[in-house]
């Protein structure tokens, strides 16, 4: 797992490569080579204000290459924030994998070698599924069943409490809880599905946890008007 904690994780590629055996003055210099690699490559393809950071890790050969930084500085302005992280998802993850294709390079092993790797997009991943999520909920929900509308919301605020702790700069957490709080103001009340007196303990239930998710992102914000 992709370690998130106190950090704003915008790209991470991993890799594990195996039959290297480096010494310590070898990984050292993988490690600059890697980091040479990486940090101009960052910086054209999300932006300068960036922490780009390789770690390896001993037995077969484990490189992390992440970019921290802030989410509202990486997708600048914008009037429509789910097509911006789209646009920024695709150069996080073109980064993650080319710094994985170096990394297969500067071992000097063949692809063959490389038992695992993963392309990680961190927050901006998070914050897509987030919006992706609410989009296509409000436009199914009226075909959906009782169970799988109730359990799709659960999975949202989820997502929407995870999220938070990864956002640790409130410009970001200003410009992602704006953001989500509009999507969620369009999830109908009382959708037709729960019409009926059959339903009545699932509307009942459904309209809860859609006040549980309305208020944790009025909470979020209200937090950041305070603190401001």
């Amino acid at each position: 797992m992709a370690d998130y904690v106190r950090k704003t994780i915008l790209s991470q590629g991993y890799v594990r490569i195996n039959e290297v055996e480096l010494t310590e003055a070898e990984k050292r210099d993988f490690e600059l080579q890697i980091s040479a690699y990486q940090k101009p490559r960052a910086e054209r393809l999300l932006c300068a204000d960036i922490i780009p950071e390789v770690k390896t890790k001993d037995g077969s050969l484990i490189v992390y290459t992440t970019v921290y930084g802030s989410l509202s500085k990486l997708v600048g302005p914008t009037k429509d924030l789910l097509m911006s992280i789209n646009s920024v998802y695709g150069s996080s993850r073109m980064l993650a994998d080319a710094c994985i294709l170096e990394c297969v390079f500067l071992s000097g092993k063949s692809r063959k070698n490389m038992v695992r790797s993963e392309s990680r997009t961190g927050v901006i991943k998070t914050v897509k599924d987030i919006l992706d999520g609410l989009a296509f909920y409000v436009r199914g929900i009226e075909g959906s069943s009782t169970k799988k509308a109730i359990r799709d919301l659960d999975g949202i605020i989820k997502k929407v409490a995870f999220l938070d702790g990864q956002l640790i700069y409130s410009e970001d957490k200003w410009m992602v809880w704006t953001e989500v709080q509009k999507y969620a103001r369009k999830i109908p009340k009382s959708p037709t599905i729960f019409i009926g007196d059959r339903h009545a303990d699932s509307r009942e239930k459904y309209q809860s946890r859609l006040q549980v998710l309305i208020d944790m992102i009025e909470g979020f914000l209200r937090v950041l008007k305070n603190g401001a």
